[in-house]
């Protein structure tokens, strides 16, 4: 079934301002994100370079290759430089930050669409485990240092562009865009257009009635896959576009997957029961797991995963007999509180699922012996 290649092939061939922005162009610029640009694009407004320039000083960076997130990445760089719908539109203000004390990972660059408005492109979570230790702390945190920034990179697009905006995506991405967007101040808002969160975490309870939220939730549109299980965390937005994927479970989180059909997804009537049924069990679990709990747990998992000494899940892989060896070991050396917090955090996750298997299990398919 056709995928963003697809499109690109069958619409790449109309500019933007020949034929309107739409999701899928969305789609294929939030992917662009988490592409590494140090070096390419300019941590400033102002002084740009175009996509199909930017995709021919990146495939002489040989260097750069080695910090992909994954290979498919590479591939969409190179189709979006040749593509004419992307090729000429102008990078500007590429901004990626580590910081393992602050833990915080976040990337944005800015996209300016040729139609007089701004894309704002931010990057979800990466290979790193400071990423993912930001990801883990949003479940008790109302803001992460990647938020707070992300509020203000908006800002200074704001204050840099004079069109209007557009804000997006994917993963953690979608959860930036959507933060900075119900944050940044009321001028700033009245210029956006559009919101879009591309299968991220929404928001906390409490946040999502704050009145800068309610300002633009109207123009928020929410895409997840029918098994999606990132875009269902925290206290997420009911309403929401279900898109087909070809993978499967956790897997459909990869946009790669995800079905298009002319400049729209492939929609599906709603989430498949085993998505249902992991929002429930988190619903539970966060809801009976005090937000002291589980900081202290998320503290301890990441000491436990830290004694590795790696620096990302990619190298984690390649060294995984060591890596599990001394998680082993720095989970027996953690005092007895630490692992009881472990221990009944884990517990009440267990609990929560239990509690919500049997009204799953019916609606499984059952796996048939032959002659049945």
């Amino acid at each position: 079934m056709p995928d963003i290649y697809d499109y690109m092939a069958w619409r790449g061939d109309l500019g933007i301002k020949q034929d309107g922005f739409n999701e899928v162009d969305n789609l294929v610029l939030s992917a662009f994100s988490y592409v590494p640009l140090e070096g390419i694009v300019p941590g400033v407004f102002g002084s740009g370079i175009t996509i199909g320039e930017a995709a021919l000083k990146f495939a002489e960076n040989k260097a750069l290759h080695k910090r992909l997130r994954m290979r498919e990445d590479k591939r969409l760089f190179e189709e979006i430089g040749r593509c004419p719908r992307f090729a000429d539109l102008q990078l500007h203000c590429h901004v990626d930050i580590i910081n393992a004390r602050e833990e915080e990972q976040f990337s944005a660059v800015s996209v300016e669409l040729g139609d007089g408005s701004l894309y704002i492109s931010y990057r979800g979570t990466d290979t790193s485990l400071v990423g993912w230790k930001e990801d883990f702390n949003m479940g008790f945190m109302r803001q992460v240092p990647a938020q707070a920034d992300a509020t203000s990179y908006l800002e200074n697009a704001a204050a840099c562009f004079n069109g209007p905006l557009r804000v997006g995506g994917h993963s953690k991405g979608g959860n930036l865009a959507v933060y900075a967007s119900a944050f940044c101040s009321p001028p700033v808002q009245d210029r956006i257009i559009e919101v879009y969160n591309n299968d991220g975490p929404w928001l906390h309870a409490d946040t999502a009635q704050k009145p800068g939220y309610l300002a633009i939730r109207e123009k928020i549109r929410a895409f997840i896959p029918q098994t999606s299980i990132i875009g269902m965390l925290l206290e997420h937005e009911e309403r929401y576009t279900v898109v087909r994927s070809t993978q499967k479970g956790l897997f459909q989180h990869d946009f790669y997957s995800w079905q298009i059909a002319g400049p729209r997804f492939v929609c599906l009537s709603s989430l498949t029961n085993g998505s249902k049924f992991v929002d429930h069990t988190l619903k539970d679990w966060l809801a009976e797991c005090a937000e002291e709990e589980r900081a202290r747990f998320v503290d301890a998992l990441f000491q436990v995963i830290s004694a590795t000494g790696v620096k990302t899940f990619q190298e984690m892989g390649e060294k995984w007999r060591s890596s599990a060896l001394a998680m082993l070991k720095s989970f027996i050396s953690l005092d007895k509180d630490m692992r009881g917090v472990i221990g009944r955090t884990l517990k009440l996750l267990m609990q929560a699922a239990c509690r919500h298997l049997p009204h799953i299990a019916p609606a499984l398919p059952l796996k048939r012996n032959k002659g049945d």
